[in-house]
């Protein structure tokens, strides 16, 4: 009997699809680094997939953002992209230049070792460039009673494997940053969140004033070089 070996990093991310939020998601990604992408600032999209971010940024700043991923995905935007680039996501090889702004949305779940990818960081990021990660929000309230109830953080079931396979708390998400030498750690949430056991309706929907991590799907961490 064959020996099962896993999942390649192509597998999983042929299995997430190649996309990662909208462009509501988008918006709270580059909020509060609108003008300096406005402004022309060098951007990397790690992870890109399908194109959607670049898409975003294009349409929105009318900037072409350079794409790296472990796979082409079918219908990849080129015409939105200065470039593309194969590579392995985990330890990304130094790039031939330098970034401003590299964004990895959606990406540290479906890595084995995200902590991998943030050691990479610094090689890629030009002088007091910036990092932009988000993630999902294994401390929302959502996710803790999933946690409790089924024994699984709820954006992390066997549903989603084999494609979102590590969950990582924002406490050390930012520890693993400031151990790769980076500065100005920043944490925020995405202020949108459904509650347990519900798809359909998200709390801001009833309470628009209930934000931070217990409310929020999603997380981001900004951090500078």
């Amino acid at each position: 009997m064959p020996v099962a070996t896993g999942w390649t990093a192509e597998a999983r991310a042929q299995a997430s699809g190649g996309i990662s939020g909208g462009n509501a998601h988008y918006a709270w990604t580059v909020r509060g680094m609108e003008d300096a992408i406005s402004a022309g600032a060098t951007i990397l999209d790690l992870g890109c997939g399908v194109g959607l971010f670049g898409t975003y940024l294009n349409e929105r700043f009318n900037r072409k953002a350079h794409g790296l991923d472990v796979v082409r995905h079918a219908g990849f935007r080129d015409a939105d992209y200065a470039s593309f680039e194969l590579r392995n996501l985990e330890a990304p090889a130094p790039a031939k230049r330098q970034f401003d702004y590299i964004f990895a949305i959606g990406l540290l779940e479906y890595l084995p070792n995200p902590r991998e990818l943030i050691r990479s960081l610094p090689q890629l990021l030009a002088l007091n460039g910036k990092a932009v990660v988000t993630a999902p929000n294994p401390a929302s309230l959502r996710s803790i009673v999933s946690l409790l109830f089924r024994g699984e953080f709820s954006a992390f079931r066997e549903s989603s494997n084999p494609a979102s396979i590590t969950p990582v708390l924002p406490v050390d998400l930012c520890r693993m940053f400031r151990e790769a030498g980076l500065r100005d750690v920043t944490l925020d949430y995405s202020g949108s969140g459904r509650p347990p056991l519900l798809r359909s309706i998200r709390y801001q929907s009833i309470f628009p004033f209930l934000r931070g991590r217990l409310w929020s799907d999603d997380l981001r961490i900004i951090v500078s070089k």
